[in-house]
């Protein structure tokens, strides 16, 4: 989930720095996304150098679908988690009438 929410701020903020405002290291961010792109085999980020304007990080299409499986994927589990729980306290409260 680190690295999903650190794309997600890219993706949002336009800025590596904003992601890294997360709570983790500027090299562990960056080292978290390289590692990223090496498993998967295509590239997360286009960066533009610093300049008078500052520099900016954007996804590419590729590590824009990647949030939006993601995304799916976290909403889907979400309602499974929710049913999950539902099914855990009916069975806890089935334990204490017996």
């Amino acid at each position: 989930d680190g690295k999903w929410k650190i794309l997600k701020t890219i993706d949002e903020t336009g800025s590596l720095t904003a992601a890294y405002k997360l709570g983790i290291t500027y090299r562990r961010t960056w080292n978290d996304l390289k590692s990223i792109e090496k498993r998967l085999g295509f590239s997360l980020l286009e960066k533009t150098r610093g300049g008078a304007d500052g520099g900016s990080s954007t996804l590419t299409v590729e590590g824009q679908r990647l949030i939006k499986a993601f995304d799916n994927f976290h909403k889907k589990m979400d309602l499974q988690m929710q049913e999950q729980f539902k099914i855990l306290i009916m069975e806890l409260n089935n334990n204490e009438k017996t």
